[in-house]
């Protein structure tokens, strides 16, 4: 069985539709990483492999539990270690970002 693949319904999002959900609210995803303080290519690694933080900048950008963003990243047994709280230096970079 392969771990990471999404379970029976539950589908990962195509980055695609993550990089315009990003863009509708106006930013992209390097200007997004930059905002919060990471690396201005974070956000878009985070498209193609685990990147934690990134993912959780993005996710609460777009107003998305990054569980659902990435079901395949964050099984049901590995939620709670609430990646969609994330830390308080994170989380402030998150307000930031979002203005």
């Amino acid at each position: 069985m392969r771990r990471n693949r999404p379970r029976v319904g539950q589908k990962q999002w195509h980055p695609e539709l993550i990089k315009a959900a990003v863009r509708m609210r106006g930013e992209n995803l390097s200007s997004l990483a930059r905002s919060s303080g990471l690396q201005e290519d974070a956000c878009r690694d985070a498209l193609r492999t685990r990147r934690p933080e990134a993912e959780a900048v993005i996710a609460k950008y777009i107003g998305v539990p990054v569980h659902e963003l990435w079901p395949d990243r964050y099984p049901e047994g590995e939620r709670s270690t609430n990646v969609d709280n994330a830390t308080p230096e994170v989380a402030h970079r998150q307000i930031v970002a979002v203005r």
